[in-house]
């Protein structure tokens, strides 16, 4: 018997899903065909744009979206559980389709079978679930890098008599990180001196040259490097 996990499909990929339910066995074998023949980017975007222009049995538009559903589903399938049999996924999306209130996406007994049998093709594409896999390991941190900013400030020295000019000034950079934790965005601030400058720009730079020569060193042994553009 199958799991019952309650999911609410979001309004942006309702519409996904219902093209989905129309495709025709053709669209199915073009859309798959395109998917693993692509090289696999984890820019989700890029790769979208790519293959909906070449897509010829739909029209740009609803190839994005039924790509960019396809691929919500790989990411939702593992949030649920990575060991999730796609059967038992299938059914959970069902049941979340026949729940809304989107008449679009309510399944006849006529249609039930045949979308079931689409979406399990479109959920075997081994390029997706790759780029899956490598975005969950890329983000799989307790803390994720969101944005940065470095502030310098001019602050006043004064001497014994507040009411006279300044008698000097010194500089105080401060670096903000922005960074997400548990799908919420935190901040942290950290003082620097020009010393502290020159450490992290030579870490930053040392650390590029290790990525560099990584890099060198997976295609030296034939490995694909997965990488957030």
């Amino acid at each position: 018997m199958a799991r019952t996990i309650g999911i609410r499909i979001p309004q942006h990929y309702q519409l996904g899903l219902a093209k989905i339910i129309s495709l025709s066995e053709s669209s199915v074998d073009e859309l798959i065909t395109l998917l693993e023949n692509t090289p696999i980017t984890l820019d989700l975007k890029k790769s979208i744009d790519s293959i909906s222009t070449k897509v010829t049995t739909l029209s740009t538009e609803d190839a994005k979206s039924v790509i960019e559903t396809t691929n919500s589903l790989y990411e939702l399938r593992n949030q649920i559980s990575p060991q999730l049999q796609p059967e038992e996924f299938i059914e959970t999306i069902v049941g979340a389709m026949n729940e809304s209130e989107n008449e679009s996406l309510k399944l006849s007994d006529e249609n039930l079978e045949k979308f079931k049998q689409k979406l399990s093709a479109l959920l075997s594409v081994k390029s997706l679930s790759i780029r899956t896999k490598a975005i969950n390991l890329i983000l799989d941190h307790e803390n994720i890098l969101h944005h940065t900013n470095l502030v310098t400030d001019i602050r006043p020295v004064f001497g014994s008599k507040v009411e006279e000019s300044p008698i000097g000034a010194v500089l105080v950079h401060t670096l903000k990180l922005e960074y997400k934790q548990n799908d919420e965005i935190k901040n942290f601030y950290v003082a620097l001196d020009d010393e502290d400058i020159i450490t992290l720009i030579n870490s930053l730079k040392r650390t590029q040259t290790k990525s560099e020569s990584l890099k060198k060193l997976l295609d030296k042994a034939g490995l694909s490097n997965f990488e957030i553009e």
